[in-house]
């Protein structure tokens, strides 16, 4: 069993099982469940994480971070937290389910499309919102290689 810090963030470097995924009617119900009970939202405790990033949307003024855990090459765990819009909250909980497990290269070829496809062009989505999962992934999986 995970133990917490005080705050509800995971603090050992042990994967986390989901139950196995829902089967949905439609795209709407999906979207519904990821911004409700978004997979992995939280944090990691201090230190526990191998690479940490954070991006705020200076329009809004919404901000998110993520977390990443990556065991022999592979990420073994990612977490995030945003006060976001429940788009973005479900955004970040479908790249986070398709992240987690593949391969740092693996990683790097999920695009925008591959994380908005289950969702069936339902999920609004601001154009070069600062909040976009895939750029903080990107950017998180570069500032791995480069302190790494």
């Amino acid at each position: 069993m995970n133990e917490d810090c005080g705050k509800g963030c995971v603090m050992h470097r042990e994967f986390i099982e989901y139950p196995e995924e829902k089967v949905f009617a439609n795209s709407f119900e999906l979207l519904k469940d990821h911004a409700e009970n978004p997979r992995n939202f939280g944090d990691m405790c201090e230190g526990l994480a191998d690479v940490y990033v954070s991006a705020t949307d200076p329009a809004c003024g919404d901000v998110a971070e993520l977390w990443i855990i990556i065991e022999e090459g592979k990420i073994f765990a990612m977490r995030f937290r945003s006060n976001g819009c429940k788009s973005t909250v479900a955004e970040f909980s479908m790249m986070t389910t398709l992240a987690t497990d593949k391969s740092i290269e693996e990683a790097k070829k999920i695009t925008e499309e591959d994380i908005m496809a289950p969702f069936e062009g339902i999920l609004g989505k601001q154009q070069d919102c600062p909040l976009s999962s895939i750029k903080m992934l990107r950017a998180a999986l570069e500032e791995y290689e480069k302190n790494h």
